[in-house]
Parts: C-alpha cells; structure tokens; sequence
C-alpha cells in the first residue's frame, strides 16, 4: 500500500535525503550519488547497452534448444573382416590382416586356407573406398587354395563378409577383370570413391620358369541394395 505524504513529510525526507548527500563531506569523503532503484547497496552498477539497457546475451548457433539437445551418437568403429564366404564358391574362410611386403607387393596369407585383408584401404561398411580381400588359387603345398573357383562367379553372386564385432556385410558381383600379374590398376586399391569390395587371386597357367602366375583375376562387387 502506498502511503500519501504531507508538505512537512515531504520536507522532513528532503532533509534527510540532503543529509545523506552532505554527510560524507564532512568526513573528508567526496560526495556520492544515490543508487538507482532496485539496486543492493555496495552490489555493482548493471552493465548497459548503446539505449540504456543490459546487452542481450547471442543467441547459439541452433537456438537455445540446442544446449539441452543430446549429442549426436558416435560413428561406428570401423569393421575388422575376419570371415568371408561366396555360396557355392568358397566356403567359409577366415580373414586377417596383410600388409605391404618389402618388396612393394601386397602380402598374401601363407596358408591357402587363409584369407588377407588388405589392413591399409577401407573397411567393409565404410561409405568411401575399395575393400581388398586377397587369397590363394594354390600354393607349393597344397593343389587348392581358398580362391581356386573363383573363377566361376558371374554376375549378382552374392559375396558375405563378416566382422569381428559380429556386423555382416553383403555385397553383389559386379564384374571380373583379368590383368598382368606385376600391373594391377590403382583403382583397385583405391581409398575413395564409391564403397565397393574385390576378391583377388592368380590366374592362367603357372610359369615354372618365372616361378609364378601371369595373370590376376579381380572379382569386383559392390554393395547389396
């Protein structure tokens, strides 16, 4: 409720209003304005923006909403193939990781039973690049190696590859290419474009002279719709 003053409350309050402004002074101190309604004593003047008032706070990129929105969930660690299979022409086979010999040449798993991924190019799943996925049509110990029919896959044959965190990815023949054993294409190894997979292994008669194959089968396939 807001009470009504008379002239001689107004005066008494004027007093002691120019009471307050003076008595600093008369300890030496220098004179001091009152503060602004609303304002705690000894409490800081509120910062003002170019009209008068408090500077508004930037808005975030997203709005305010986006301070309490949860983050995005994280990518999935990349997958580590370690089985593949093609219905009908090669049974389940266990895959590990190669790498780069000294030589400059992809290593090959020593036995012909075993499968090499090709550690240093995509992975399966990934969005971007070429799986590698290499194997034997043979070795010196062994007349059949894990790719010996590989040979006999057209196009649509499904290929399957599994991962080490249980993920399963199909993909489809699309062609097959044959190629000098010492010029593979680089597109082969490649680490972008389309997400794709090949299965590669020796072709043609073997050269006992040469100690090697003259030729190399690429099975190319792309992912399942």
């Amino acid at each position: 409720m807001i009470r009504r003053t008379t002239a001689a409350g107004r005066t008494a309050a004027l007093a002691g209003l120019g009471l307050a402004l003076v008595a600093p002074q008369a300890f030496g101190g220098a004179p001091t304005a009152p503060p602004e309604p609303g304002t705690p004593t000894g409490a800081p003047a509120p910062l003002t923006g170019a009209a008068g008032t408090a500077p508004a706070a930037p808005v975030p990129q997203g709005g305010w909403a986006s301070l309490w929105a949860p983050p995005p969930p994280a990518a999935p660690a990349p997958a580590v193939p370690v089985r593949v299979a093609v219905p009908g022409v090669v049974a389940p086979a266990a895959v590990r990781p190669v790498a780069v010999g000294p030589g400059g040449a992809m290593e090959v798993p020593a036995r012909e039973s075993t499968v090499g991924w090709w550690a240093l190019g995509a992975a399966p799943g990934a969005d971007r690049g070429t799986v590698v996925l290499v194997g034997h049509v043979d070795t010196p110990t062994s007349p059949r190696g894990v790719f010996a029919e590989l040979y006999r896959v057209t196009e649509g044959t499904p290929v399957t590859v599994t991962a080490l965190d249980g993920r399963v990815f199909d993909y489809r023949v699309r062609e097959r290419e044959l190629h000098p054993s010492d010029a593979l294409p680089a597109e082969v190894f490649a680490t972008d474009g389309p997400a794709a997979l090949v299965l590669i292994t020796c072709a043609g008669t073997y050269d006992h002279q040469r100690g090697r194959y003259p030729q190399t089968l690429v099975v190319r396939a792309v992912p399942a719709a």
